[in-house]
């Protein structure tokens, strides 16, 4: 978001005067650095900031007598690294008196719905954050693993899932592969394109009914 120099100044006052007597604000964003999460035209809910800023929370800050808001995505000593969700270097290092406030939802005028930007959002982008950096260093399958047990966490946390408690680990039969299960012949049931294939397992006593098994498949179609 960048204003008018003339606009930010009195922006700038009213922005302050009202976070200093714990009193929220909202403002029209402009600009594409934050898409997808805020598009050019969204309705922005700015509120004071209780404790200290975290990672992945939006902020509305100033810097160069500019007003921006973007993500932070660091910290080094007492500053606060930022970057637009559509950058890939970061775009400022702000101390925390430049830091206005937390951006909490947004207005999308389009469609007229209000969409909060606070826990949930923050774990989906750390989530995606986390994608990225397995891309560099990790297999494929491992990556998908990965973000569909932080796609979980994140909806877990946001109520849509049972609140997670606390469980054991789960105990996997010794058999790595269903090759080495049947003797290198594949699933032992079966007939024309349809087959049967069942792998044993045992979870331990914690768990019980509320624990989730995640299961890979990989099919060698070179064979036929």
């Amino acid at each position: 978001m960048t204003e008018p120099r003339q606009h930010t100044a009195v922006f700038g006052l009213l922005a302050r005067e009202l976070i200093a007597n714990g009193k929220g604000f909202r403002f029209c964003a402009r600009g594409q650095s934050m898409w997808p999460t805020i598009q050019d035209g969204d309705i922005l809910h700015v509120e004071p900031i209780r404790k200290s800023p975290r990672i992945a929370d939006i902020v509305l800050f100033v810097k160069d007598g500019e007003f921006k808001a973007h993500r932070i995505v660091g910290r080094r000593g007492r500053y606060f690294v930022t970057r637009g969700d559509t950058g890939m270097e970061i775009d400022g290092i702000v101390r925390r008196e430049e830091i206005v406030g937390r951006v909490v939802s947004k207005w999308n005028a389009n469609i007229g719905e209000v969409s909060s930007l606070g826990h949930r959002d923050r774990l989906r982008f750390l989530a995606l954050e986390i994608q990225k950096l397995a891309r560099r260093k990790l297999h494929r399958p491992f990556i998908t693993l990965l973000t569909s047990c932080l796609v979980l966490l994140a909806l877990s946390s946001s109520g849509q899932f049972v609140r997670a408690q606390s469980i054991g680990g789960v105990a996997l039969d010794n058999t790595s592969s269903m090759a080495s299960k049947t003797g290198g012949g594949g699933c032992p049931a079966g007939a024309g394109t349809t087959f049967v294939c069942s792998l044993n397992h045992t979870t331990n006593n914690v768990i019980g009914s509320t624990g989730l098994l995640v299961v890979g498949i990989s099919l060698n179609l070179n064979g036929n």
